[in-house]
């Protein structure tokens, strides 16, 4: 499964609010409207980085795509 970082600056009063973030810039760059997953967050005083995977969370499963870089 293909993975992404994403560098996000900004001050965020709730931690569901970066990851709306970080989904939404997930989407952009996956170039999707499927869901995609935050795997990831590392925190440091300037900026966030998230990981970021298409996918879903779902335990019946779902289908596999292939990105085409």
């Amino acid at each position: 499964m293909t993975e992404k970082a994403l560098v996000i600056k900004g001050k965020f009063d709730d931690l569901g609010d970066l990851l709306a973030v970080a989904r939404v810039e997930g989407k952009k760059i996956f170039k999707t409207k499927d869901d995609v997953n935050v795997t990831r967050v590392f925190y440091d005083p300037e900026f966030y980085v998230v990981v970021v995977r298409l996918g879903c969370n779902q335990s019946s499963g779902c289908k596999e795509r292939s990105i085409e870089e």
